[in-house]
Order: C-alpha cells, then sequence, then structure tokens
C-alpha cells in the first residue's frame, strides 16, 4: 500500500472543494447570449459601369457585420447585453463617366 503525503492529500481536495463552490454558484448563474460581430470588406461599388460622358452619378459601396452569438455565465440576471450589430457601413460617391478621346 503507497502512503499519500499530506501534500498530494490537499491537492486531490481542491479539485472536489472547487466543484462545490462552482456548482453551489451555478445554481444561481444563468447563461447570458449576446452578439458578437464581425465586420466585413467592403463590396464593390455599385453602380459598377458609369455612362461615358456624364457627371454626377451616384455609386455606393457597402461593409457589412456578420452576426454569430455567444454566451457568458452570470449570478442572477443577466446583465444587459448587445443582441444585434451595428448598421452597415455605407459609402457614397459622385463620379463621372470616361471621357472618350
Amino acid at each position: 500500500m503507497r502512503t499519500v503525503t499530506p501534500l498530494e492529500l490537499s491537492f486531490r481536495k481542491v479539485p472536489s472543494l472547487l466543484d462545490n463552490i462552482l456548482l453551489s454558484a451555478s445554481s444561481n448563474a444563468g447563461s447570458c447570449k449576446y452578439a458578437t460581430c464581425s465586420l466585413g470588406d467592403w463590396s464593390e461599388w455599385k453602380p459598377r459601369e458609369l455612362k461615358a460622358e456624364q457627371c454626377g452619378q451616384q455609386q455606393t459601396r457597402r461593409r457589412t457585420y456578420s452576426l454569430t452569438f455567444a454566451f457568458q455565465i452570470h449570478v442572477d440576471e443577466c446583465p444587459s447585453l448587445p443582441q444585434t450589430c451595428p448598421d452597415d457601413i455605407v459609402e457614397d460617391r459622385t463620379q463621372c463617366g470616361k471621357i472618350s478621346s
């Protein structure tokens, strides 16, 4: 029979002690969902083609957010967490079409 040292014994108790703490905390804990947003690349300018020799033509491009959800554990109630992504970023410009020579 192998002898267990006091140091080994105290380390063996740590996981069960932590389990008990986590278990008692989790009885009041909840999983809180929140939005995580990733900003994508710029789209192409639209319309792609401009009418030749005309100025004042509008073009637009945008960057969109992709939405995924993550979770946090909180005791009692969930705090106010974001549930949506910001609006897309839109950029407009006014261009002239190519001038033929």
